[in-house]
């Protein structure tokens, strides 16, 4: 019996299973081939009411959740399997937190503008919620990928991207060296780009595309070789 890998969340995730933009949980399966199941449960326009993260979505929009209440049902989540009284207590069970992805603010009014509707996005406000998914993870000391911050590095043309080294080809060195020279990663001030970089990691300002995703696993390798490397994923 393998151990699983869940990848638990709203749409980002359950796109992450989307072959035609190199999804992220696809290569998590392909690369713990034979070492862990990969599920995906991701669905489209969950928040943090249903399981997890659509929260940053603007006010009125129905998916929004406040920034407190977000914050409160993240601990609430992780204390659904770390309190013994929980119906669902799972000592055993290995808790990573992944950030919301940063937004391209331009991308999404873009598409608002083509689409008839008002923004529902904003990078600095799901800046608040990627801050929030870091100081619930630290509050009950785990692990987290910080793609939000690692999507803005990039896209200011920092190569310093905060995240551990890794003892695998699979890791964000690589992929800003091979993505620098594949994608010609605009260097900061010099992005002539009327989305300002972003489109080089995000489908539509929100959802990863290949090289977002690409990115995203790698973050998740990282860390997961970072902090369980003794056992038998890594």
């Amino acid at each position: 019996m393998y151990d699983t890998l869940l990848a638990f969340g709203d749409s980002i995730t359950q796109f992450g299973s989307n072959p035609n933009i190199s999804g992220f949980v696809l290569h998590l399966s392909g690369y713990y081939s034979r070492r862990m199941d990969v599920l995906n449960r991701g669905f489209s326009g969950y928040n943090t009411r249903d399981a997890l993260p659509n929260d940053a979505r603007l006010a009125p929009y129905a998916q929004h959740v406040p920034l407190d209440e977000f914050y409160e049902n993240l601990h609430k989540l992780v204390m659904l399997l770390r309190d013994p009284n929980s119906d669902y207590y799972s000592p055993d069970t290995r808790i990573m937190f992944i950030t919301p992805p940063a937004i391209g603010d331009r991308m999404v009014e873009d598409v608002a503008r083509r689409n008839g509707y008002e923004p529902d996005r904003k990078n600095a406000v799901t800046k608040l919620y990627a801050d929030a998914v870091k100081k619930v993870a630290k509050e009950h000391d785990l692990p987290v990928v910080d793609i939000w911050t690692a999507i803005e590095d990039l896209v200011r043309g920092s190569t310093s991207v905060d995240s551990p080294d890794c003892k695998t080809e699979n890791n964000v060195a690589g992929f800003v060296e091979s993505n620098t020279a594949e994608h010609d990663v605009p260097t900061e001030g010099a992005s002539t780009s009327p989305f300002e970089g972003y489109e080089k990691y995000l489908l539509d300002g929100l959802h990863l595309n290949h090289s977002g995703n690409e990115l995203l696993f790698r973050l998740i390798v990282s860390e997961i070789e970072k902090t369980w490397s003794s056992e038998n994923t890594a």
